[in-house]
């Protein structure tokens, strides 16, 4: 059997270590030989996702937060009331975060122009936005439709309804949006 590959990282303060073995074999069957199956390759630090809230809403851009910062794949969760000045620094490459919730209703400029904007800066194209919106109205639904976002999600009247929305998006950001 390969030799172990130790792996040890700090996450949020705590060292991990794990002796990971390289194969593992299956239980034998009676009359059977037994099989090695090859491991997955392990990554020495977890997938971990940066998200920034745009909101002009402080109070539900700090729930957004509460939210996010509960989930443990979240390294860091922001949140910027002012959308205008949030495009110059993802322009200027202050901020770089792997998921964008965008509120859609908002003065100065809207969730869908901050979006057009946004898609200018060829750094920021192919980071994830999902629309979290309290608009119901169904030309706001299709019109995201024909943008390039992940998902649209209505902010919910409870806390833990909001929780439970955004969890889902945080699995699928580091899931299947990552492939």
């Amino acid at each position: 059997m390969p030799p172990a590959i130790v792996i040890a990282h700090k996450t949020r303060g705590f060292t991990m270590r794990n002796d990971i073995p390289h194969t593992r074999k299956k239980a034998p069957r009676p009359g059977s030989r037994s099989k090695t199956i090859p491991l997955p390759p392990v990554s020495p630090v977890p997938s971990l996702l940066d998200v920034l809230v745009v909101d002009d809403d402080p109070i539900d851009a700090w729930l957004a937060l509460d939210a996010l910062r509960a989930d443990p794949r979240v390294r860091r969760a922001t949140a910027s009331t002012r959308p205008e000045d949030t495009l110059i620094q993802l322009a200027k490459g202050v901020s770089r975060p792997d998921l964008i919730l965008l509120d859609i209703r908002m003065p100065k400029i809207d969730g869908f122009r901050f979006l057009d904007l946004l898609r200018d800066s060829p750094a920021m194209v192919r980071t994830s936005v999902v629309m979290l919106t309290t608009s119901r109205y169904a030309q706001d639904v299709e019109f995201a439709a024909t943008k390039n976002i992940r998902g649209y999600i209505v902010k919910s009247s409870t806390c833990e309804k909001l929780r439970e929305r955004l969890s889902g998006v945080v699995t699928q950001a580091l899931g299947e949006w990552r492939r």
